[in-house]
């Protein structure tokens, strides 16, 4: 699976997750995009891998999602673990 198709199955899943009223929309998730790439850049390359994708969801999704009652932290990692991560190497 290509990055781009992980990084929308992960924003599909946090509309659809149950304990989730309001997901990532388009925009949020052209956001997600450009932050995991300056991550990537942070962490001396020149290309985004599903790693970057992980470790900036907390700070671009908690802000996005609305959820029900439960912390966003929480149903973030959730999300992150329904979704397959491809393989990169």
């Amino acid at each position: 699976m290509p990055l781009q198709e992980y990084l929308v199955a992960l924003c599909e899943a946090s509309r659809q997750h149950e304990s989730v009223i309001l997901g990532a929309s388009p925009r949020g998730m052209l956001i997600w995009q450009q932050v995991a790439k300056a991550w990537a850049v942070l962490q001396n390359r020149d290309y985004v891998i599903p790693d970057d994708l992980q470790a900036v969801a907390s700070p671009v999704l908690g802000v996005r999602l609305v959820t029900r009652g439960q912390p966003a932290s929480a149903v973030i990692e959730n999300i992150l673990g329904s979704v397959a991560v491809p393989s990169y190497r």
